[in-house]
């Protein structure tokens, strides 16, 4: 990666938490929607019998039947940015390690 980056002349500039960060959501969002699949139509066509709005069935049976999958995709966000940390040590320099804890708390990565 480090490589890449010096190739593409993004060292030690902004650029290096941007692009990484635009490709890095995709599988999260093919576990949300595999989520979202599985829970079976019955729950929502009983949800719209008992007179439940759109806002109440996702409130009241898709989010806490997708807990366990958000708790999941968290614990695998936060390990990963853990794992990314001295990437931006590295490639931003050490003497704007404040910068790179904003940036990389801010992209929610």
């Amino acid at each position: 990666m480090v490589i890449v980056i010096s190739l593409f002349g993004m060292y030690n500039t902004y650029w290096v938490y941007i692009i990484p960060s635009l490709f890095g959501g995709f599988y999260n969002v093919i576990i949300y929607t595999t989520n979202f699949r599985a829970i079976p139509e019955e729950l929502y066509e009983s949800a719209r019998l008992d007179g439940a709005s759109e806002f109440k069935i996702y409130s009241r049976v898709v989010m806490p039947l997708s807990k366990p999958v958000i708790a999941a995709l968290a614990v695998f966000t936060v390990v990963g940015g853990m794992e990314r940390l001295p990437d931006h040590i590295v490639l931003y320099g050490g003497n704007h390690f404040e910068n790179a804890s904003i940036l990389h708390c801010a992209a929610g990565t």
